[in-house]
């Protein structure tokens, strides 16, 4: 139906335009006629190449490489003999210890301190276990653990010192 009704307005429609529905326009002469080069100043945006402007944008490659590991360790992992010098420091070598303060095991973690670090070597089986309650094996993977992938000063501020 709207084919139909734009069929009909184009036969309908004058050849010129009317000074009634258009008066801005200046009709002197048919509209068919030669072709006029109308000239205007060309503007800025005109002016910019936008290939070259957009092409960093839009055909970047993708990166190729897994992003750098935001942490490098500070510090190998501990051998046995500073492993227990830690524990010596921190709570006499006490794989029960529990204070009260809040820190728990042979070396007194935090409980979340705890809980990163079994998620970080994928013992997820540990989270949210008390460090006081896990095996002397698994406290000491633990602590192993953290100690390579972590900056000792922030769990063990004086007992890390001494190793």
């Amino acid at each position: 139906m709207a084919n139909v009704l734009l069929s009909f307005a184009l036969v309908l429609a004058p050849a010129q335009p009317s000074p009634a529905l258009a008066p801005w326009l200046d009709i002197d002469e048919p509209l068919m006629g030669a072709p006029v080069a109308l000239e205007r100043p060309s503007s800025p945006i005109e002016t910019l190449d936008w290939g070259e402007l957009l092409a960093p944008y839009l055909l970047a490659p993708a990166p190729t490489t897994a992003p750098a590991p935001v942490y490098v360790a500070p510090r190998g992992a501990l051998d046995d003999a500073q492993l227990a010098a830690l524990r010596r420091c921190e709570s006499g070598d006490n794989y029960r210890a529990a204070t009260g303060n809040g820190f728990y095991g042979a070396v007194q973690w935090l409980r979340s301190t705890w809980d990163a670090a079994a998620r970080g070597a994928g013992l997820l089986e540990w989270v949210g276990v008390r460090p006081d309650q896990a095996p002397a094996e698994i406290q000491d993977h633990l602590k192993r653990w953290w100690w390579a992938h972590s900056n000792p000063a922030t769990q063990w501020p004086h007992c890390s010192r001494s190793i």
